[in-house]
């Protein structure tokens, strides 16, 4: 069944929500103006890791005390572009401008900076393996890049295709690497152990997909720009399916959920998103925050769900229980 349900949300900056329950959502501005928190990741305390790309910084928020903490880059205008949170607890992110990766201690607040060795290569999305290995997009090097913390250096795997453009990318749980090819149209598959890379074809052409997340089962997740579309893509069958997004709209981030659903944003209609791969349905959330734009996306270890709202530069929380229960009744 698929039905949009509409929240409104009243904005009193500086002074909080109404109050957490009666709305379903909470906002919690930043402190500083127009930071850009466009990627975030969670650690496993809770706490909520996010770039500042307009800042120049990276963001920390403890929802225990509603406490901000800002840690300024070493290097000017690098334009932190992604951030994930490695087993050891560190915070790794891409300086898009910089050409660099970055690693941040949040025990000690140090930052170390790595320079990529293909020129120019506008790094964009990264993930942490299990094993603590580093794996980012090249978006112009048409690379896929890999930095070993013991090894200290950085290598690099070349794409068949030329000017793919891959952003997206995740590390499955059998030790591939899995990622989105923005102009090459493909979802591709590299192997750590051979160097080998394998391409499927997405089932439609210019699809645009950006952000890649794994669910239940192994499957990959990502949207389709063009048609304005959910796909999902079985590693076993190697099936690609689709489905329509219920009122249109370009999906800006996602991530796994609970209970097996895709958590995802609509950041210019202003809304998130939840589908159960179940039933296929769709309940969607409607942001009456003003210029809201929701951008990434994620549920905390407690089952809350954060997205980042550029548009109103703030992260917001709202019950990933509740929501869920709504799609499931």
């Amino acid at each position: 069944m698929r039905r949009t349900l509409l929240l409104a949300v009243l904005l009193l900056p500086f002074m909080g929500f109404e109050a957490w329950g009666s709305s379903g959502f909470k906002s919690f501005p930043l402190p500083g103006a127009h930071a850009l928190p466009a990627r975030m990741a969670i650690d496993p305390q809770g706490d909520i890791w996010f770039v500042e790309s307009n800042g120049n910084r990276i963001g920390r928020f403890k929802p225990e005390g509603e406490k901000f903490t800002s840690f300024e880059l070493p290097t000017v205008r690098a334009v932190p572009a992604d951030i994930a949170v490695a087993p050891s607890g560190k915070i790794w992110f891409t300086e898009q401008d910089a050409n660099q990766l970055g690693v941040l201690d949040p025990e000690t607040g140090t930052i170390v900076e790595y320079d990529i060795p293909t020129i120019e290569s506008l790094p964009r999305r990264l993930t942490v393996d299990a094993k603590g290995v580093v794996w980012f997009s090249e978006f112009y090097g048409n690379r896929i890049g890999r930095f070993d913390p013991q090894e200290g250096r950085i290598k690099e795997y070349k794409l068949p295709t030329p000017g793919s453009q891959p952003m997206g990318i995740v590390a499955h749980e059998d030790g591939s690497i899995w990622f989105l090819e923005t102009q090459g149209n493909q979802l591709g598959r590299l192997d750590p152990e051979s160097g080998t890379i394998r391409e499927y074809p997405l089932p439609t052409p210019f699809m645009i997909p950006q952000d890649l997340a794994i669910g239940l089962g192994g499957k990959f997740w990502f949207g389709a720009r063009k048609d304005q579309k959910l796909v999902s893509f079985d590693p076993v069958s190697e099936v690609f399916q689709t489905y329509d997004l219920p009122h249109g709209g370009v999906i800006a981030g996602l991530s796994a959920g609970g209970k097996g659903t895709i958590l995802f944003s609509l950041g210019f209609p202003g809304k998130i998103g939840i589908f159960n791969p179940v039933s296929q349905g769709f309940q969607e959330f409607k942001l009456f925050l003003g210029n809201s734009r929701p951008n990434d996306i994620e549920m905390d270890p407690h089952g809350d769900i954060w997205f980042s709202d550029i548009g109103q530069n703030a992260i917001v929380r709202t019950s990933g229980a509740e929501v869920t229960n709504l799609l499931v009744k």
